[in-house]
């Protein structure tokens, strides 16, 4: 693990939401320095690219659906890294973090497919921070500025994390259209 993947147990980010880029479920957010792009979990997978040269970093939240159907293509497992590199003109300079994901074991899990994509692009891993953890819940913070990702495993559901945290929770019209569709 680098000493720019930090994992914290059992408290919450000291941030205030007001000055982080906020990265939804099913969602990329792209950012650059000086922004801090972070996002919270429970089931989700949250992929962080980060370009150290150009200070340019993408966080991807992989909703933890096991069913493909509700999330958007470009946000499916095998899918998800090719949308993030186009947010960079190289990958030449790029790393990586995985977190998240309490179910890795399961044949669902999406983490080896992600570890296959970014050892097929040559993209080195920080650090990662998936499966069962005894704190339910983790925050996800990736500092555009230097590149350091901070997970914090908060001991709280999702639902409950977001609300403490005052984040938007995705609208229900949202979902069901994603359903839907």
């Amino acid at each position: 693990m680098s000493d720019r993947f930090l994992v914290y147990s059992g408290v919450m980010p000291p941030y205030s939401w007001d000055n982080v880029v906020c990265n939804n479920w099913d969602a990329i957010t792209p950012a650059s320095s000086p922004s801090i792009i972070g996002t919270s979990m429970t089931a989700c997978l949250v992929i962080t690219l980060y370009d150290l040269k150009n200070r340019k970093g993408v966080m991807a939240h992989l909703g933890g659906y096991k069913k493909y159907i509700i999330s958007p293509r470009e946000m499916w497992p095998e899918n998800v890294i090719d949308t993030m590199l186009g947010h960079f003109d190289s990958n030449a300079s790029l790393e990586s973090t995985v977190s998240g994901e309490n179910d890795v074991k399961e044949k669902s899990s999406r983490f080896p497919i992600l570890l296959g994509k970014l050892h097929q692009y040559g993209i080195p891993i920080l650090g990662t921070d998936v499966g069962i953890i005894e704190e339910l819940g983790r925050c996800a913070f990736l500092h555009c500025d230097s590149g350091l990702v901070e997970i914090y495993r908060t001991g709280k559901a999702d639902e409950e994390l977001r609300r403490a945290l005052g984040i938007e929770l995705p609208s229900v019209d949202r979902r069901t259209e994603a359903i839907i569709l």
